[in-house]
């Protein structure tokens, strides 16, 4: 009956993980550009590796788990870098990506200065779009954050006029995610500069 029991959990662990591999946005092949190694560089848009100045390099990113590290084949030399050890890279869709507390988080909004970003909550299957858990960060080298208004006026709390601005603009939570198209910011990042 014990061998039958473990004949079985082994079964339904290897359906998961096939299920997992099959069906999971964050395990597809990505083409990476290059890598942030700092905060700086990120603000900077300084990639290190880039792909297209040294041809001969590859960089393999493991998104199955952050234990994995990044690989980075130059030639005959291979790299490896831990993402505890670097701050993020960037795709080659032009998509920017940060490490944080062993999670990749999607950056939304590089180039501003309240960066937001989106982390997959729950992964669905191919057919379906996965949920975001939302998050923020004062500036490129702050600490990443649950994105609420609780956090943002915790943050913010030495700038009155932002937190009078978040009261009057901000009903909710979900409000903090409204993009201001006649400026092309995120109105959080506005209504930061019109604080200033």
């Amino acid at each position: 009956m014990k061998t039958r029991k473990k004949t079985l959990c082994k079964y339904f662990i290897a359906l998961i993980v096939v299920k997992f591999c099959l069906f999971s946005p964050l395990i597809k092949a990505q083409s990476v550009l290059g890598i942030y190694l700092s905060s700086t560089d990120f603000t900077s848009n300084n990639l290190w590796f880039k792909k297209g100045v040294n041809k001969k390099c590859k960089i393999k990113m493991h998104n199955i788990s952050f234990k994995f590290p990044i690989k980075i084949t130059c030639g005959d030399s291979i790299l490896q870098l831990s993402k505890d050890s670097v701050y993020g890279y960037k795709d080659a869709e032009n998509s920017s990506y940060r490490f944080f507390n062993k999670k990749t988080y999607t950056i939304m909004n590089a180039g501003e200065t309240i960066l937001l970003y989106k982390l997959i909550s729950v992964v669905k299957t191919k057919y379906e779009e996965p949920t975001y858990s939302y998050y923020f960060s004062k500036d490129a080298s702050s600490l990443v954050l649950p994105l609420n208004i609780n956090n943002i006026e915790n943050t913010f709390g030495s700038n009155k006029m932002f937190i009078d601005f978040l009261e009057v603009h901000f009903k909710n939570d979900n409000e903090l995610l409204e993009y201001d198209s006649n400026h092309k910011i995120y109105k959080i990042n506005r209504l930061l500069e019109l604080s200033k």
